[in-house]
């Protein structure tokens, strides 16, 4: 997923919409994945890319800020690798404005097998969820 993203940065895009419904895998082995959905994807530097676009669970605190970068899409790729690892959001919350709350304060959900979870992995993922400087 993370090459995938490389190769569309490298372009010169970003998708800005990715989520579990936008990622396939290909064969049965799951070891084939493919991004799909390019309708929300712009050029990065674009009048469009300061729009905020995507779904709330999966936006960087960048994107509800308006001021964002290609690194949104690391952020949604880091909530997505979490979800499939923890089997759980990162981030939750009942309302739009509670969740880009949540999300701001980030505080990723530890939840009980947290523990049993790599280090290596919870570094991948704090540098996903890291906000921009």
């Amino acid at each position: 997923m993370l090459l995938g993203l490389n190769h569309l940065h490298s372009a010169g895009y970003s998708h800005r919409a990715l989520t579990p419904e936008n990622i396939l895998f290909l064969n049965e082995d799951h070891n084939v994945l493919k991004i799909i959905s390019f309708g929300s994807s712009t050029k990065i530097g674009s009048a469009d890319f300061r729009k905020k676009y995507g779904s709330p669970l999966y936006m960087s605190p960048e994107m509800y800020a308006g001021n964002y970068t290609s690194k949104c899409d690391v952020w949604s790729a880091g909530i997505l690798l979490y979800i499939m690892i923890v089997g759980c959001m990162p981030f939750f919350a009942e309302t739009i404005p509670d969740i880009q709350k949540v999300i701001n304060k980030g505080k990723i959900a530890k939840p009980r097998d947290w523990k049993k979870v790599s280090e290596q992995f919870k570094s991948l993922v704090k540098i996903c969820l890291s906000k921009e400087n």
